[in-house]
């Protein structure tokens, strides 16, 4: 929802690939401590103000200020200072090498806001999103919906679709009868019991696109049994992640084969996997 509003430097396809959006491409220095981000020229903010390194370095200067309220700032904290170098060009100033810093430039944390209005809203600018992005925001009623129009002025291609309005409905039943029913064209993670349904309905397409979430059990290594390896190999080999993902998950999730999502940059698949071993199986491995 906030790329949609503010637009971002770069999107991040599913399979992990970087497109220039308000950012035409970036180079980085040797030592991976310095980024050159060129900036995409004629672009205005969704209240006419222009598009430049001015803006960008305001933006960075809100995210460094501790005073401001941004949840996601860990997520830059390599960034030293973001640094002017002519009206379309901006060089971030790193601590320390961040090989993923081109995917972070992908996330809404980093987009830029227009100076205009941040001058205006000071704190409440969260209040008041004013960024580059496709859509504006027309009406927000808390715990409601929110609803967005099409930025006649946005600098790419239109938007097929003239007015979102998202629904806030907890329940995932309500959502889904929503759905049925036709009160709503998309309803957004459904009780995974029900997808073999939804499935079967033929006025319903469901989309199962590979998330960055993953369920984990976390162990506490650093005292008691789980200090030892093997009792965290017994551990791994005790879980049937496959049950678990047919018989609760209803078959919306995959096994984890390595410590984090393929869809998260740095994923490596496990040359060894854990695959299940009960305690009546001949191939039962002994770790104690």
């Amino acid at each position: 929802m906030a790329d949609l509003l503010y637009g971002s430097f770069f999107y991040q396809d599913p399979e992990g690939k970087l497109h220039p959006r308000l950012a035409t491409k970036y180079d980085v220095s040797n030592d991976g401590l310095t980024y050159t981000i060129h900036l995409r020229k004629g672009v205005k903010f969704s209240d006419g103000t222009d598009f430049n390194a001015d803006a960008v370095i305001r933006a960075w200067d809100n995210i460094f200020n501790p005073k401001a309220r941004v949840p996601l700032r860990f997520a830059v904290g390599m960034v030293k200072e973001c640094v002017k170098i002519d009206d379309a060009t901006v060089e971030l100033k790193l601590k320390y090498a961040f090989a993923p810093l081109g995917p972070t430039l992908a996330m809404s944390l980093t987009s830029p806001i227009s100076p205009a209005a941040l001058d205006k809203y000071g704190e409440n600018i969260s209040q008041h999103p004013t960024g580059a992005g496709p859509y504006t925001l027309q009406e927000w009623v808390k715990g409601d919906r929110i609803v967005m129009v099409r930025n006649e002025n946005y600098w790419g291609e239109k938007p097929t679709v003239a007015k979102i309005i998202w629904k806030i409905v907890p329940e995932a039943a309500t959502r889904e009868a929503m759905l049925r029913a036709g009160q709503i064209h998309i309803c957004y993670k459904p009780l995974p019991s029900n997808v073999a349904a939804l499935k079967a309905d033929p006025n319903v397409t469901v989309e199962m696109p590979l998330d960055t979430r993953t369920i984990f059990m976390g162990l506490n290594c650093q005292k008691g049994v789980t200090t030892d390896k093997k009792v965290r190999l017994a551990f791994n080999y005790a879980v049937d992640k496959k049950a678990i993902v047919q018989k609760i998950l209803f078959g919306t999730a995959e096994p984890m084969d390595g410590p984090v999502s393929p869809k998260v940059f740095g994923y490596f698949k496990m040359e060894n996997q854990y695959d299940y071993q009960s305690l009546n199986s001949k191939n039962q491995v002994k770790v104690w």
